[in-house]
């Protein structure tokens, strides 16, 4: 009875070892094969008749030859039931047609019984079953060359977003300074030319003979074109750039702003802000000044606002701006939209000088523009400016 379950158990197994889909292979303790299964022979090649009786070694490659040997000679003297080859790497293999190609070892041992050279624990084969590995390791590969593409796309449009944001930074500070110098030249240059001849107009009118009706009509005339042309001049030239911005500071500025925008369009504007600027860098007082002056501009063309407040806070050495209306509120798809240069240029500013920016709907109530602006920022690549 015994001997039948036994010839039953010695079939089953060889017919799992001649079904299996992994290669199984067994050596003895002089690393030579005695046993190679119908996958192991499709596998490396070669038929199990003339691979018998050989080496282990015909099946690695030579280079990796002397680590397989130490590797196996530790797991002999471990003893370990159970245990996978390589660890976490890749074992080589070597077809019989000289191929090396990757593949997956859980090496096994087996207790014979008494050994007949006289170990006490008996003879003892190792069986080793393997998995050609060439297609998950292909795809490894590619995955890893995508990645590394994938990094390597990405570190270089970081380098260009850098790059991009220098340059509106320079921009920026070119298109600033130009501004302040065609501010200042409307300003005084043409700003006196005017005046100087407001007093010719006012003289020569005083000199008329009073009889000289006509004459002293157009001459009033002048008087009052020329002060027209003065307005415009200074609103221009504060348009550009407010020269009491660098002479008075931001809080004065900002006052002007709101009570010009205010006066121009009927919106009630509310301002909230310290009475004290000081400390904060000409960069930073430039920054904050634009991006109100570009928030109110959004909201009297787009808001339908009949209601503003700006209000500046410093907290440590952050300066925060808000400005919120009670209009129809920003849309999503305008925040997105490329040319939505408005909004790009007030983030922009905010970027430049390391803080933040974001412009949302106020759950309803119109929108709200929220800046952080380092007090002691200075706009990348320049030299700090000096503080208002």
């Amino acid at each position: 009875m015994a001997n039948r379950a036994s010839r039953e158990s010695s079939a089953l197994g060889e017919a799992i070892i001649r079904s299996a889909k992994d290669a199984i292979v067994a050596i003895d303790e002089q690393h030579n094969v005695v046993l190679f299964n119908p996958a192991a022979e499709r596998m490396f090649g070669c038929a199990a008749d003339a691979v018998l009786g050989q080496p282990l070694d015909r099946f690695i490659p030579h280079s990796a030859r002397a680590a397989h040997r130490r590797h196996l000679a530790g797991y002999m003297q471990r003893h370990d039931a159970v245990r996978a080859m390589g660890g976490d790497r890749v074992v080589k293999g070597l077809r019989a047609d000289g191929t090396e190609f990757p593949l997956d070892a859980v090496i096994s041992q087996i207790e014979l019984g008494d050994d007949p050279v006289g170990d006490p624990r008996g003879a003892r084969r190792f069986v080793a079953v393997l998995r050609d590995v060439t297609e998950r390791v292909r795809l490894q590969q590619e995955l890893r060359a995508s990645l590394d593409s994938q990094k390597r796309t990405e570190a270089r449009l970081r380098e260009s977003r850098d790059s991009l944001r220098e340059l509106s930074a320079a921009l920026q500070s070119v298109r600033e300074a130009e501004k302040t110098r065609i501010a200042r030249e409307l300003h005084d240059e043409l700003g006196q030319a005017l005046t100087a001849l407001k007093m010719s107009a006012a003289a020569i009118a005083g000199d008329l003979n009073p009889a000289q009706t006509e004459l002293r009509q157009r001459a009033e005339g002048m008087k009052q074109l020329i002060d027209q042309t003065v307005a415009s001049v200074r609103r221009i030239s504060a348009d550009l750039r407010p020269v009491m911005l660098d002479s008075l500071g931001l809080a004065p500025t900002l006052e002007w702003l709101t009570h010009d925008v205010a006066a121009r369009t009927g919106l009630a504007i509310t301002l909230a802000m310290p009475d004290e600027d000081a400390g904060v860098s000409g960069d930073a007082a430039t920054a904050i000044f634009r991006i109100v002056q570009e928030a109110l501009t959004n909201v009297v063309r787009h808001a339908r606002a009949t209601k503003v407040q700006v209000k500046i806070v410093r907290d440590g050495g952050d300066v925060r701006v808000r400005v919120s209306d009670d209009g129809c509120g920003i849309r999503d798809v305008d925040q997105r939209r490329t040319r939505a240069f408005g909004l790009l240029g007030m983030r922009e500013r905010a970027y430049v000088l390391g803080g933040g920016f974001i412009a949302r709907n106020d759950a309803g109530k119109g929108t709200v523009v929220e800046a952080t602006i380092p007090a002691f920022g200075t706009v990348r690549g320049q030299s700090p400016a000096r503080t208002s």
